[in-house]
């Protein structure tokens, strides 16, 4: 019976199960190394990029641009569209770790560098930043927008020669840039060059003759290349553009890191938390792109400006500060800590009798403000020595 079975003789049946058992075994294998090439093709869970409340719009995006990541064909291409969708709903560390992934496989993938460079100033990571942009300008060496970009971080860290040094390569390809005239004549005058700041800052109050940034740099520069006719010109513009007779035309940033809100996600209240987050851990200038967002979705909040007011003084940007201050009281002509913030600023750089003014006000309206009285008190102490210095040789 056994011998007769399908027509085989028991050696040939043998044989022929064996072979069939081999294929099966091999099939699976091959199912298993499909299986794992395939986790190795999805590393990331999409629930564990994002947080619990995103909305389900921005979800399914995600899990669409993972499904595309899944094929060997279109790896590179779907994980980038998934880092994009994830930066540009502020998941800025998930989109960090897939676009590291992706240049683990392919180091020069051009476009890689600069999202990353994105996310990590986004971050508050400046010098990584720094780094990914470079890399990036090594690939595309005429990328005018990543030359605008490092040169305004550079300024950032202080590296303030260097910083120039990139914005004019910017100038040459985008030589009616007022943004860009403006930050080199700013450098300059921070490097005592104010002779030199005058050429840049002049083309940017050409086009901008309102912006009350470049005025004030450009009046100090004036000052201190001893045109003082003209630096008086300025000043007075620049008390006009504070008490509201004059409005401000602030010069428009092209900034590819600046974005317009998404109301799916970037709510005004996010982007304060976000910033919040940032300040605790000391990146102001990241933390100051949140609030800028912040403040076109509630313009009238006097905090706001009164906040990024701060950043920018721990950043040493004494005019922006100023200017944000200025904005903040107008807003909330009342607001304590705006005008306590505005009366230091004002004392520290010279302009005492406006430091003065800003703390009657705040007084008037709270008395027992500690931290206003002990101004004052400093403010009244170098009124003192300034009429003795005075008054030293007079009959």
């Amino acid at each position: 019976m056994i011998r007769d079975f399908g027509g085989l003789p028991p050696q040939s049946f043998r044989v022929a199960l064996l072979l069939l058992i081999s294929i099966f075994l091999i099939q699976i294998s091959e199912a298993g190394s499909q299986s794992a090439e395939k986790t190795m093709d999805t590393p990331f869970d999409v629930n564990e990029l994002v947080d619990e409340d995103t909305a389900l719009p921005v979800r399914k995006a995600l899990v669409g641009c993972d499904l595309i990541s899944q094929s060997s064909r279109f790896r590179n291409d779907g994980q980038m569209a998934l880092a994009i969708q994830l930066a540009a709903y502020d998941f800025h560390e998930s989109a960090i770790k897939v676009l590291r992934e992706i240049l683990d496989r392919d180091a020069d993938f051009h476009e890689c560098h600069y999202r990353l460079g994105y996310s990590l100033e986004f971050s508050g990571m400046v010098d990584e930043a720094l780094e990914s942009f470079r890399r990036y300008l090594e690939l595309e060496p005429n990328h005018s927008v990543t030359l605008y970009r490092i040169g305004e971080l550079l300024n950032r860290t202080g590296e303030i020669e260097e910083s120039n040094q990139f914005l004019n390569r910017y100038l040459k390809s985008n030589p009616n840039c007022p943004a860009a005239h403006r930050r080199v004549g700013q450098n300059l005058l921070a490097l005592n060059k104010p002779e030199e700041a005058l050429p840049a800052l002049i083309v940017a109050k050409d086009q901008y003759p309102l912006d009350r940034g470049t005025l004030t740099a450009l009046s100090q520069a004036q000052l201190r290349s001893g045109n003082r006719e003209e630096a008086q010109k300025l000043q007075e513009t620049l008390a006009l553009l504070r008490s509201g007779e004059l409005t401000e035309t602030p010069i428009s940033i092209s900034d590819s890191l600046i974005q317009v809100q998404n109301k799916l996600k970037k709510s005004p209240a996010h982007c304060l938390d976000q910033a919040v987050n940032l300040e605790t851990k000391g990146f102001y200038a990241s933390a100051n792109v949140y609030l800028e967002l912040a403040a076109q979705g509630i313009p009238d909040a006097a905090a706001v400006h009164d906040r990024i007011g701060r950043n920018c003084f721990r950043l040493g940007q004494y005019a922006e500060a100023l200017q944000s201050y200025d904005k903040s009281l107008k807003l909330e002509p009342e607001r304590i800590s705006a005008l306590f913030n505005r009366a230091s600023l004002l004392f520290g750089i010279g302009r005492v009798t406006e430091a003065n003014q800003d703390l009657q006000s705040l007084l008037s309206v709270n008395p027992d403000h500690t931290e206003s009285q002990i101004l004052k008190s400093q403010i009244e102490s170098f009124n003192k020595r300034q009429a003795q210095n005075e008054g030293v040789g007079k009959p």
